[in-house]
């Protein structure tokens, strides 16, 4: 990034904590609920903005220009797209964001786990630069987890629809399936390194039961980052 030693982000490591900006990253392997678990914190609380995940805007970019792929079927190429994408929107945010407010983001640094299973090299490389990154803001993690089994559940017929017609169909879907079982350990192993503030939260278990456990371990990481989530009086009707 050009403009990587201009943003706060890479140069506020004496800034006091209080002045960082929030940043609470919603991890977790395929199919866990991350962008769910986004949206209904983001109904309830009115000082949160989610960004979307990197990965999913290039997927739909390459899309759009006839490029079918999935997470299984990229390779290191792809994953620094996608660290580049973070990095140049976290230094935005570092520069223009606002320090009352929550900044949810999908995956960020748990890209690293996919590349972990393409070049462990260039992975370690990925994690120092999102560390160097993250450095400047207040860091919590909420991990949503679910096993490879149920991934596979919830994805399969997305995989399929996805490579329906392809000559290599079978081939895709097969790569897909063994991909869910090779990057959740790699997932845990990341989540139990990172230096953070987090919580993991199971959520394969009824949807009822998983509404107090988001905000539960959501405002347990506000709380140990000194950050205030505002309750909204109404929840938006969908």
């Amino acid at each position: 990034m050009s403009n990587e030693l201009t943003c706060r982000a890479y140069s506020s490591a004496g800034d006091s904590r209080s002045g960082r900006i929030c940043l609470v990253i919603v991890a977790g392997p395929q199919g866990s609920g991350k962008s769910t678990a986004q949206r209904y914190l983001a109904e309830r609380y009115s000082n949160i903005v989610t960004l979307i995940e990197a990965a999913r805007i290039l997927f739909d970019e390459d899309r759009s220009k006839g490029i079918v792929s999935g997470g299984a079927l990229v390779g290191s190429g792809f994953e620094k797209r996608i660290m580049n994408l973070d990095l140049e929107r976290m230094c935005k945010i570092s520069l223009e964001g606002n320090s009352q407010t929550i900044y949810l983001d999908e995956t960020n640094i748990f890209s690293v786990a996919h590349e972990s299973l393409k070049d462990p090299v260039f992975a370690q490389q990925m994690y120092e630069s999102y560390m160097k990154a993250l450095s400047g803001f207040r860091v919590g993690i909420l991990f949503a987890n679910v096993p490879p089994e149920i991934s596979w559940m919830r994805r399969r017929r997305l995989y399929e629809r996805r490579y329906r017609g392809m000559t290599d169909f079978e081939e895709r879907i097969h790569k897909s399936h063994e991909y869910l079982w090779r990057i959740y350990p790699e997932m845990i192993k990341l989540y139990e390194r990172l230096p953070f503030a987090k919580r993991l939260v199971h959520t394969a278990g009824l949807r009822s039961e998983l509404g107090p456990k988001l905000i539960g371990a959501f405002e347990y990481i506000c709380r140990e980052l000194s950050a205030t989530p505002i309750r909204r009086n109404a929840i938006p009707a969908r």
